[in-house]
C-alpha cells in the first residue's frame, strides 16, 4: 500500500519548478539537469516509488542529500589600517591590484579569506523541495504577513500558489523596493508631521547557518501557524525536515569539515529562512505598533515615534524588549531570538550592522532627501540601455572606478555597504557587455571587449576584487566563448591559478558555517579550484554555439588543468558540439530554445520542423496543461494540433522551459491585424492558451477582443476606457538619423549593426528613459530600427509604461520580397504581471523612388504580410490612433477613413519632399480635426506634432530639424479637450478649430463635455 497518494504528474509539476529555480540560482547545474532530464519519466518514478515505499534510509542518505562546495565571501585587506596605526609605516597604496595586494600581506599582518558553503543537493531532492514548497511550504508561507518581503512564492490574484508559473518564487526587485522605500516614506510623512522618529536597521548574524530546522515539527509552532495537513502532507513535511536535519552531515563529508544550519542554494531553504521568523513579525506589529515595520529575509527595517514617554534613550531595544512577550534575549554581547520551538538555532543580530537613527525636523528630512537622491541615481542607471565607452582606453579606466569606494552616496539607512556597492556597480557594467554580446556580432565590437577582458584580469580576477566579485566571473568567461574570445578565456583560467595559490598560502581561511576554527588553506584552496574547472567546463558546453577548434580547445584544456584537473574539459571538439545540441534541445543552453522560432532574432540555429523536435513527456502533466503547451505548438509550430493531426507531442523545451516564450514573442508568430477577425481572435486565443502554459497567468480580457456594435472591423480595441486619467498623453519625438548606406546594407540582407550605431540609438532611448517628465509614447522615424533592438528598447520602455511606435528596418522574406513595417509596443499595466501588446502594420505599397532603389541596389520589391483596405484604428488607454508610413499619408482616402475615429494620425517617415509633406500635414490635423504625428528621418528632419487649433501660431506643438547627433523632444496632446470639443453640442471655438462639415466622432470616443484647456 502507498504511503501517500502523490503521482507522477504531482513530480512532473515539481521537476517543473525545481529546473527553473536551479537555473537561475549561483550555480545553474546544467549538466546534472540534462542527465536528469534525458531518463525523467524513470527517475520521477523511481523518486516516486521511495516515496510511497516511505524508503527513509534512502531520503537521508548522502547519494539522496548531494554535497556542498565553497564560494568566496570576502578577502580582508587591512593594509589602510596597519598604515594609519603603525608610526614608522608609510601610507602607501599601488594602482595594480596584484602589487597592493601582495605589499598588503607583509605590511597589515595576516589577511583573511573567508568562504560560504553552498549546497550541491541532488536533483531528486531538489524535486522533493519544490512538492514540498507546492503541498505545505505553500501553505505555511501563506500564514506570514505582507510585512515578510523576500523569498516569497509566486501566487495568483486569489492568492493561490501558482503552479503553473515559471519557478516558484516572485521577482525579487520590486519588493525589495517596497522594503526599503516603505520605510523611507513613513519616516518621511511622520517628519513632515512634525513627529520625531527613530529609525532601526539590522540584520540577522550568519542567518541560514543558524537555523535548526526542526523548528517546523514542533508542537508550539504548528500550533502558531494552524495550518491543516492530509496524511500525505504530514509524511512529505516529515522527510523535508529529516532530509535538511541530515543535509549538514552530508556536506561535511563533502567539505572535510562538519556544517550547520539550512543548505543555502536549495530554493525552499529561503521559504524555510523565512518562516522561523512569522512570530517576531506578528508579535513587532501587533505589540510595538511602529509606523513601519519591514523585513526581507533577515534584513529588517524598523521605524517609530521618537517620544521620551516611549521609546527613551538612545537605546530603543529595552523597550521594544518589554512588548515582546520575552522573544528579545538582551546581553552584552548579543541580542538574539528566543522561542522554545527555536532551542537548536541561534538566531542572534549582527552588532556591526545593528544601526539606530534619531531623526528630527529638517535635519532628519534633509538625510531622508540624500537617501531618496541616491536610489533615484542608481534607478536611473539600472534603466538606462546599455552603454559602453566608445574607446578602448576608457575601459580600464570605467572598471577602475568600481572600486573606487570613496564618497559613496548611501542608498538606504543602512548606509554604503562598500561591497554591495561594488558588486552593483560591476553586474551594470556587465549587463551592457552581455546586452553587446547578444545585440552585435562580434567583430564590430571586439577591441572594446578585449579591453574589458583586459580590465577584469586586472581589477576582478585577482586578490581582494575576485572575493568580491567571484560570483560573475562565470558570465564573464560564457561571454568570452560565447564571442569566441579563446585566449581571454585562457588568460582567465591562468589568473584564477594565480588566484588558487594565493587561497594554498594564506595563513588565515575561515568559512562561514564551519564548526571548525581553523582550517586546512591547501583543502580549501583544492575544493574551491575544482568547483570553478566543473563550473566552467558546463559553461564552456552551454555557451560554444560554435565550438571551439581542435587547438583553442587544447589551449583552455592546459589553462584550465593548471586550476584543478576535470573530466568536464575532456570532451573533444565533435562532443562538445553534441552536448550544446543537447543541452539546447532542453533549454539549459546560453542561447534560449524559443530563439529558434523568435521572428525577430538571427541564430543561425540548425533548422529542423518543430514536429521533429517533439516528445511524449508532455502526458506526466495534467491534461490541462497538456491542451496549452499543444497551443503553443500550434502557435510558434505554424500548424494546427487539434484539426486532423491529434495530440501531437512537445518539445521537453516548451514543457519544461527554463525561458519560456513572452507574450512579445508570440505576438510575432501570428500574422499581423489586418481586419480578419475570425483568424486573428483564433490567434489571441491561442496566445492565451499559451501564456497560462507557459507563465501560469490568464490574461483573458487583457487582449483585443472581436468588435461591439459600436466598432468598425479593423478597431483594436485594448481597453475599454474612453477617458484619459490625465486627460492628456505625452509623446516623444525621437530624431534619429540612419545613413543611407545602412539603408542600402539592410535592402541588401546585410543590416549594419554596428557598435556606433546601437551606442547612438541607446543613448538617445536612455533620454527618454531618464527624463523627469513621464512620457508615454515614443516615436521613431521609419526603417530606424533593427528589428532584433526593437525587443530590448520596447522591454526597457515598458518598465516605465512607454509605448514605442517604430519604422523597423526591411524584413527579408521569401525570394526576393521585403516587407516595410512599423511596429507599436503598447504597455498594458493592468493584470497579474508586465505585459506588451504588440501590433505590427504593413506599409502596404513603396513610395516611388523606394520602389525603384530597392530593385535598383537590392533586386528586392516591397511585398506586405498583411495587406488591408481600411487604416486599423488602435484603441490603448483612452488614446485612438493610427498608423501610416511616410508615402501613405498621401493617400487621402486612408485619411477620409480616419476622421472621427482617431485623436491622432501617427506617421513615420524617411521623407526628403519636406514642403508636400509640410502642406499634407497641416491639411490633415484640420481636415481631420486631430493631432497629426510627424517622425521624419534626422538628414532631413521637419518631424511636427501638429494640432486643429484655432490660431495658427499654437497649431505647431513641436517642429524639429537640424542636429549633428540623435536627440528627442517632448509635447503633450490635450486629448480630453479635443474629446470633449468633438462631442459637445455647443463646442467652445477658442481653442480648436470648428468641426469641418460632415464631421462625426466615432462612439468609441465619446466622452463627457469639460471645459477645455488653454493651449
Amino acid at each position: 500500500m502507498s504511503a501517500t497518494n502523490f503521482t507522477i504528474e504531482d513530480l512532473a509539476m515539481a521537476y517543473r519548478k525545481a529546473k527553473v529555480d536551479l537555473f537561475y540560482s549561483s550555480n545553474a547545474r546544467r549538466l546534472d539537469l540534462l542527465t536528469y532530464e534525458s531518463k525523467l519519466e524513470w527517475n520521477l518514478q523511481q523518486l516516486l516509488d521511495r516515496l510511497d515505499a516511505n524508503d527513509m534510509d534512502w531520503l537521508t542518505s548522502h547519494e539522496f542529500l548531494g554535497g556542498a562546495y565553497l564560494v568566496p565571501k570576502s578577502a580582508t585587506d587591512s593594509g589602510k589600517q596597519s598604515a594609519n596605526e603603525t608610526d614608522h609605516a608609510v601610507a602607501a597604496r599601488w594602482s595594480d591590484p596584484r602589487q597592493d595586494w601582495q605589499k598588503a600581506k607583509y605590511t597589515a599582518g595576516t589577511p583573511e579569506l573567508s568562504f560560504r558553503v553552498m549546497a550541491k543537493c541532488s536533483i531528486d531532492f531538489h524535486v522533493l523541495s519544490s512538492l514540498w514548497i507546492a503541498k505545505v511550504g505553500s501553505k505555511l508561507e501563506a500564514k506570514l504577513p505582507e510585512s515578510a518581503r523576500g523569498n516569497r512564492l509566486r501566487r495568483t490574484v486569489t492568492q493561490e500558489f501558482n503552479l503553473w508559473a515559471s519557478g516558484s518564487f516572485g521577482p525579487y526587485l520590486q519588493p525589495y523596493r517596497k522594503w526599503r522605500d516603505e520605510g523611507l516614506e513613513a519616516a518621511r510623512n511622520a517628519l513632515g508631521g512634525k513627529q520625531n522618529v527613530v529609525v532601526i536597521t539590522t540584520d540577522m548574524a550568519s542567518y541560514y547557518h543558524s537555523i535548526d530546522p526542526s523548528f517546523l515539527l514542533q508542537p508550539e509552532y504548528k500550533a502558531l501557524l494552524d495550518v491543516q495537513m492530509d496524511a500525505s502532507e504530514e509524511l512529505l513535511h516529515n522527510w523535508f525536515v529529516d532530509a535538511l536535519l541530515h543535509w549538514p552531515e552530508a556536506a561535511g563529508v563533502a567539505l572535510g569539515f562538519r556544517v550547520d544550519g539550512l543548505p543555502v542554494g536549495l530554493p525552499a531553504s529561503g521559504v524555510v529562512a523565512n518562516l522561523a521568523l512569522i512570530e517576531l513579525d506578528r508579535l513587532v506589529e501587533s505589540e510595538v505598533k511602529p509606523l513601519y515595520y519591514g523585513r526581507y529575509v533577515d534584513d529588517i527595517i524598523l521605524v517609530m515615534r521618537d517620544d521620551p514617554h516611549g521609546v527613551e534613550g538612545s537605546d530603543p531595544w529595552h523597550w521594544i524588549d518589554a512588548r515582546l512577550d520575552g522573544m528579545l534575549k538582551l546581553k552584552a554581547s548579543a541580542k538574539t531570538i528566543e522561542r522554545p520551538y527555536l532551542q537548536g538555532s541561534r538566531i542572534e543580530f549582527s552588532q556591526e550592522k545593528t544601526k539606530v537613527f534619531h531623526l528630527s525636523g529638517s535635519s532628519g528630512l534633509a538625510l531622508i532627501g540624500s537617501i531618496e537622491a541616491a536610489i533615484r541615481e542608481r534607478s536611473s542607471e539600472w534603466r538606462s540601455l546599455p552603454s559602453i565607452p566608445d574607446e578602448p582606453s576608457q575601459i580600464s579606466v570605467d572598471i577602475a572606478q568600481v572600486f573606487q569606494s570613496d564618497g559613496e552616496r548611501a542608498d538606504s539607512f543602512r548606509g554604503a555597504d562598500v561591497m554591495t556597492a561594488r558588486r552593483s556597480a560591476f553586474a551594470l557594467r556587465l549587463r551592457d557587455y552581455e546586452a553587446y554580446a547578444s545585440d552585435l556580432e562580434p567583430s564590430t565590437w571586439s577591441r572594446i571587449r578585449w579591453s574589458f577582458f583586459d580590465a577584469v584580469l586586472d581589477y576582478v580576477v585577482t586578490l581582494p576584487g575576485y572575493f568580491e566579485l567571484a560570483q560573475y566571473v562565470p558570465r564573464v568567461l560564457r561571454m568570452a566563448v560565447a564571442c569566441q574570445d579563446y585566449e581571454h578565456v585562457v588568460s582567465i583560467l591562468n589568473q584564477l591559478a594565480e588566484v588558487r595559490r594565493e587561497i594554498k598560502n594564506a595563513k588565515s581561511v575561515k568559512v562561514k558555517g564551519a564548526r571548525k576554527s581553523t582550517l586546512s588553506a591547501a583543502r580549501v584552496a583544492s575544493g574551491w579550484a575544482k568547483q570553478v574547472v566543473d563550473q566552467f567546463g558546463e559553461d564552456l558546453a552551454a555557451a560554444a554555439f560554435v565550438a571551439p577548434q581542435s587547438g583553442d580547445l587544447q589551449k583552455i584544456r592546459d589553462a584550465a588543468a593548471t586550476l584543478a584537473p576535470s573530466p568536464a574539459l575532456s570532451r573533444s571538439v565533435d562532443e562538445l558540439e553534441a552536448l550544446f545540441q543537447r543541452l539546447f534541445m532542453s533549454d539549459l543552453a546560453q542561447i534560449p530554445f524559443r530563439a529558434k522560432y523568435m521572428r525577430d532574432v538571427e541564430t543561425n540555429l540548425e533548422d529542423s520542423s518543430l514536429a521533429d523536435e517533439t516528445s511524449e513527456l508532455v502526458v506526466m502533466l495534467g491534461l490541462d496543461l497538456q491542451k496549452h503547451l499543444r497551443a503553443l505548438v500550434e502557435l510558434v509550430g505554424h500548424y494546427p494540433t487539434s484539426r486532423g493531426r491529434g495530440n501531437v507531442g512537445v518539445p521537453n523545451a516548451f514543457t519544461f522551459a527554463t525561458r519560456p516564450f513572452g507574450i512579445y514573442d508570440l505576438f510575432l508568430s501570428v500574422q499581423p491585424f489586418h481586419g480578419d477577425w475570425e483568424k486573428y481572435d483564433a490567434d489571441l486565443r491561442l496566445i492565451e492558451s499559451a501564456i497560462l502554459a507557459l507563465r501560469g497567468y490568464n490574461v483573458d480580457g487583457l487582449l483585443p477582443k472581436i468588435p461591439s456594435k459600436n466598432c468598425r472591423k479593423n478597431d483594436l480595441v485594448l481597453a475599454a476606457e474612453t477617458e484619459i486619467p490625465a486627460g492628456r498623453k505625452r509623446v516623444a519625438l525621437g530624431m534619429i538619423k540612419t545613413s543611407g548606406s545602412a539603408w542600402t546594407a539592410a535592402a541588401n540582407g546585410t543590416p549594419d549593426r554596428s557598435h556606433t550605431r546601437y551606442k547612438a540609438l541607446n543613448d538617445t532611448l536612455s533620454d527618454v528613459l531618464r527624463s523627469p517628465r513621464s512620457v508615454d509614447y515614443l516615436i521613431l522615424p521609419e526603417l530606424s530600427v533593427p528589428a532584433p533592438w526593437f525587443r530590448r528598447y520596447a522591454y526597457k520602455l515598458r518598465t516605465l509604461n512607454i509605448g514605442l511606435i517604430a519604422g523597423v528596418e526591411y524584413l527579408h522574406t521569401e525570394g526576393d520580397l521585403v516587407r516595410n513595417q512599423v511596429w507599436a509596443s503598447l504597455p498594458i499595466p493592468r493584470g497579474e504581471f508586465p505585459m506588451t501588446f504588440l501590433h505590427r502594420q504593413d506599409k502596404q505599397k513603396a513610395a516611388l523612388h523606394e520602389r525603384e532603389n530597392l530593385y535598383q541596389v537590392a533586386g528586392k520589391t516591397l511585398a506586405p504580410e498583411a495587406k488591408w483596405d481600411e487604416v486599423p484604428v488602435i484603441h490603448h488607454e483612452g488614446f485612438a490612433f493610427a498608423l501610416l508610413v511616410c508615402s501613405e499619408l498621401t493617400n487621402i482616402d486612408y485619411r477620409s477613413q480616419l476622421r472621427g475615429r482617431v485623436d491622432a494620425l501617427v506617421s513615420p517617415a524617411w521623407n526628403r519632399d519636406l514642403s508636400t509633406f509640410s502642406a499634407l500635414v497641416e491639411s490633415a490635423a484640420l481636415d481631420m480635426h486631430a493631432y497629426v504625428i510627424l517622425a521624419n528621418d534626422r538628414a532631413y528632419g521637419d518631424s511636427r506634432v501638429r494640432g486643429p487649433m484655432r490660431e495658427e501660431w499654437r497649431r505647431d506643438l513641436l517642429r524639429l530639424r537640424g542636429g549633428v547627433e540623435n536627440y528627442v523632444a517632448i509635447t503633450d496632446l490635450d486629448i480630453q479637450a479635443l474629446r470633449a470639443h468633438h462631442n459637445s453640442h455647443s463646442p467652445d471655438n477658442n481653442v480648436f478649430k470648428p468641426l469641418p462639415d460632415g464631421f462625426d466622432a466615432s462612439k468609441l470616443r465619446h466622452t463627457r463635455p469639460t471645459t477645455p484647456r488653454g493651449m
